[in-house]
């Protein structure tokens, strides 16, 4: 009984190649008998040697050419055009399928089918042994299980099955393959070796599917493997999608941006993606040590990146690190004014004398002075209280001091007992009885006991004047006392009185009685007997003492004070000059000794009543004499300022230089605001912030001051920037993908054109716009991927590229069709067939050349064109393709006329 597989189960229908053993591991033995509907590609091992359609005529010689390299065993089949199963075929070895046989009647037994090869009529094969070769086998008993096909007589096959008549038939295909994968004989029985890229564990196997694909990840070069472990793993940096791989070239690679370690891997998302601030252009990375880091001087926030393209420059004010997703920005007290900053090392640190306190400063000049009254020795400070104050006995008026040793020295005959102090005034003159010789000192020393001193600022103790005869100091700082009575002091400089010896006596003289020198006067004769002998103190001067011997005893008033009397007793008696003036000398004996304040300066009193005058500070000016107030100081006008002190007139305000202003509100005259980044001013003297103007669009400027807009950068090539007043080269915006900018400075891109697309970004030129392909068009602009343009439609073609509409589709020309979208050509109709109709989207639309007739041509446009047969012969099928498919009439018969059936 005969069983037919229909869903590809193997039937042994007649016992073959006699079986004594088991092939062993990796290795089967091939079905018996007839089979069916067995999918082509469980046909591992097989090679294809004939696929021609059954109107081929079969030869003796085509079928020994595919056993001519040696091939041991082979398979016969048939199947229908485009079929993926064999609908009927066997297997036996070459020399038993290709055996010639003389008998017609009786086939010959090869692996359990009956096979026949009969020269000048027909080869094939049977389920069983019988057979009817009258010129093919035409036996209908068991016709599912028979195979024949004309052999050396030039015609085609006769059958496929059940199926007849098929000796002119283009549908059926006749196929031949041969064994080409590794085969041993083993008690009597062929052992086929599985093929590269497969294995088979266990022993015995009849089947084409025995052996299992080597799994994903994994391929195997050798055949004959019995077990799963002697597939190989795919390598690091590859991974395998696929089963059955034969070699190591079917594992794929890990992409650009991408590196994988382990081995035997089975997609693609065991490739990981290089960190950011690297990247990889090439494939099949082993190891992270492939992603390259991004250049020094530069960053990448993408993951995966394939090229240093991604790789950003680190802007002023920041440094890059390895493998870094953003620049670090440089620390305060620090500045950076360069792009690309390789290392934190080229934050450059504030010199000294300066700090910085906020991080990410671009230019030196972020770097602000210590202010006067302090010092600063190191570098990057980061407050204004790394400033050292100026210590005790010292003053400092400059910005920005380097060393202690810019604090200057109070001078002698002062001292000074704050820190920090700012001018020399600020050091104060040391007082009555005291002097000092020293520099930089905090405090003053008393005049030795037995003397005294009046003056202020005195530098030396010479100033120290001796106690006269008949006075005497016990305490240092204390004024020369007279004798009590009942003593005396014939000495100076002397710390006490001499008691009068018994029988004598000094009577103290008081002050307003004529017999004495009283307070104001002076006596500087010997033996003087009366008043009228003592000189009175000049005007301008007062004496407070009793008993002065000399004019040097006199004390002068103060700077900034005048008396018009002589013989003063009281610093009292010394006036204040009228505010707003000043004396230039000591002694002022009379009110018109007192002038004005000079222009740029304006009066005041200090802590001891006399009057003085003050410079106007930076910034301001002062055209009047014997001003009263600081008030009277006026700001340079907007859009001016001035740098020097006690100026006398608006003409030493300047202008404001170019990239700078001062409005009227800013009260800091000493100095006009720069523009900041992204604007500039290119004229003198500008009032306000207004002025600067912003840089344009396509532009950017990132330094503050710019004096022209020639200062404004513009974007390159391939960016924009459509607003205005950008600060950083980052504002300008790669183009968009589907656009494209040729010149630097633009403020947008321009879209690529009708029938173009584009997918990247910063695209420089309309050339890297890409047309799109034939058979699709384009009506938009500024398109970013090819699946956006538009496929001809089935039944029309397009054989340009970069087509801008629908028009350029045309429709197939009679004799051709087209069954898909977006195609540059259409098909032709085949030999036999022909089509009249344009736009045709089907193969179903070329007609058949009718029995009769033939067409050897393609893409033929008219049904005339089919020839019909010549006389003495008939066609019975439809869409014949050569003058072969005219039989000739048998014997006995005969046709007059041309085109029969």
């Amino acid at each position: 009984m005969l069983f037919i597989l229909k869903s590809y189960v193997f039937l042994s229908l007649i016992a073959g190649l006699v079986s004594c053993g088991l092939c062993p591991g990796g290795s089967y033995s091939f079905p018996t008998g007839i089979q069916a509907n067995v999918p082509k590609d469980s046909l591992v091992g097989w090679q294809l040697c004939m696929d021609v359609p059954y109107s081929d005529p079969t030869t003796s010689e085509k079928l020994a050419s595919c056993v001519s390299a040696g091939s041991q065993v082979v398979l016969i089949g048939a199947s229908k055009a485009g079929d993926s199963t064999i609908s009927i075929m066997a297997v036996a070895s070459a020399s038993l399928a290709l055996a010639d046989t003389n008998s017609t009647t009786v086939a010959h037994d090869g692996n359990g089918t009956f096979w026949y090869k009969v020269k000048g009529s027909s080869f094939g094969f049977s389920a069983i042994s019988t057979i009817d070769l009258s010129v093919a086998d035409t036996i209908f008993t068991n016709c599912e299980s028979r195979l024949s096909w004309h052999l050396d007589n030039g015609d085609g096959g006769w059958r496929a099955g059940c199926t007849l008549e098929l000796n002119q038939n283009d549908l059926w295909r006749k196929l031949f393959y041969v064994f080409v994968g590794d085969t041993k004989f083993l008690a009597n029985q062929t052992c086929a070796s599985c093929v590269a890229g497969t294995y088979l564990t266990g022993s015995g196997f009849s089947s084409f599917s025995a052996c299992t694909p080597c799994g994903a990840g994994k391929y195997q070069p050798a055949t004959g493997m019995a077990s799963e472990a002697d597939c190989l793993a795919c390598p690091a940096g590859t991974f395998g999608t696929g089963t059955g791989f034969i070699s190591v070239l079917n594992c794929s690679a890990c992409g650009p941006g991408k590196f994988q370690t382990g081995l035997g891997m089975i997609n693609e998302t065991s490739c990981v993606e290089c960190g950011a601030g690297k990247f990889q252009s090439g494939t099949a990375a082993a190891s992270e040590s492939a992603c390259s880091f991004c250049a020094l001087g530069s960053y990448s926030t993408y993951l995966g990146a394939s090229s240093s393209a991604v790789c950003i420059a680190c802007v002023p004010g920041k440094y890059a690190i390895p493998s870094a997703m953003a620049c670090p920005i440089c620390d305060a007290g620090t500045y950076q004014s360069s792009f690309s900053a390789t290392s934190k090392s080229l934050c450059t640190a504030c010199p000294v004398g300066t700090y910085q306190s906020f991080q990410g400063a671009t230019q030196k000049s972020d770097c602000l002075y210590c202010p006067a009254g302090t010092y600063q020795t190191g570098l990057a400070m980061i407050n204004i209280s790394n400033c050292s104050l100026c210590v005790s006995g010292t003053f400092q008026s400059g910005l920005g001091a380097t060393s202690f040793s810019d604090c200057q020295l109070c001078p002698a005959g002062t001292f000074q007992t704050g820190i920090g102090m700012l001018i020399s005034d600020d050091c104060l003159l040391c007082n009555s009885a005291k002097y000092q010789s020293g520099e930089g000192s905090t405090n003053c020393l008393l005049c030795g006991v037995g003397t005294y001193q009046t003056g202020r600022g005195m530098t030396s103790d010479a100033f120290c004047a001796p106690c006269v005869a008949g006075k005497y100091q016990s305490i240092a700082g204390n004024p020369c006392a007279p004798c009590e009575a009942g003593t005396y002091q014939s000495g100076r400089k002397s710390t006490s009185c001499v008691a009068c010896s018994v029988g004598k006596y000094l009577r103290i003289v008081l002050p307003g009685q004529n017999s004495n020198v009283g307070s104001g006067f002076y006596q500087t004769s010997k033996g003087a007997t009366n008043e009228s002998q003592c000189s009175l103190c000049q005007a301008g001067t007062y004496q407070t003492g009793v008993e002065m011997i000399d004019g040097s005893n006199c004390s002068t008033c103060l700077l900034g004070k005048y008396s018009t009397g002589q013989g003063q007793n009281s610093s009292l008696t010394c006036k204040t000059c009228p505010l707003g003036t000043y004396t230039q000398f000591l002694a002022a004996s009379a009110v018109s000794d007192c002038i004005l304040c000079p222009a740029g300066m304006f009066g005041f009193i200090d802590s001891q009543a006399a009057a003085r005058c003050s410079s106007c500070g930076p910034g301001t000016y002062s055209s009047g004499l014997g001003m009263t107030t600081m008030d009277i100081c006026e700001y340079c006008a907007e859009g001016k300022f001035q740098t020097g002190t006690g100026m006398p007139s608006e003409l030493s305000c300047v202008l404001c230089p170019a990239g700078q202003y001062r409005s009227i509100s800013a009260h800091n005259a000493s100095s006009c605001d720069m523009c900041v980044p992204g604007t500039f001013q290119p004229e003198q003297g500008k009032t306000n912030a207004s002025s600067c103007q912003i840089c344009g669009g396509g532009k950017y400027q990132t330094g503050s001051g710019a004096a022209s807009e020639q200062e404004c950068l513009l974007c390159s090539a391939g960016t924009f920037f459509s607003g205005s007043g950008a600060t950083a080269k980052l504002q300008c915006l790669n183009c968009e993908p589907g656009t494209f900018q040729t010149g630097d400075g633009a403020i947008n891109c321009s879209l690529c054109g009708l029938g173009t697309y584009q997918s990247a970004s910063g695209i420089l030129n309309e050339s890297s716009c890409l047309a799109c392909g034939a058979g699709k068009y384009q009506t938009g602009s500024g398109i970013t991927s090819d699946l956006d343009c538009s496929s001809c439609l089935v039944g029309t073609y397009s054989s340009g590229t970069g087509q801008t509409s629908s028009d350029f589709c045309v429709q197939c020309a009679a004799g051709t069709y087209q069954s898909l979208s977006g195609q540059g050509s259409c098909v032709a109709c085949g030999a036999g067939k022909y089509q009249t109709g344009t736009g045709e989207t089907n193969e179903s639309a070329c007609s058949l050349c009718q029995p009769g007739s033939f067409q050897t041509g393609t893409g033929i446009a008219l049904s005339n064109t089919c020839e019909n047969c010549t006389a003495g012969t008939y066609q019975p099928n439809l869409g014949a393709s050569s003058s072969g498919a005219c039989l000739t009439c048998p014997a006995g018969t005969y046709q007059g006329s041309g085109g029969s059936s």
